[in-house]
């Protein structure tokens, strides 16, 4: 029984990752062409330039 409830639930998360992957997948190309390299990187540099900075 136990083995059946852990199947089921492995095949659900795979289930809830598929379309997370084919999204990123399908908008990865275009924020990398839309951005250039490394945005992802700079995003999170500017993030944490945000946070450091103090509220006024």
């Amino acid at each position: 029984m136990e083995f059946h409830i852990r199947r089921q639930v492995v095949q659900w998360i795979l289930y809830q990752l598929k379309p997370k992957k084919k999204y990123k997948e399908t908008v990865q190309p275009y924020l990398d062409k839309r951005n250039g390299k490394g945005w992802e990187n700079r995003m999170e540099k500017e993030i944490e330039n945000i946070k450091k900075t103090p509220l006024k």
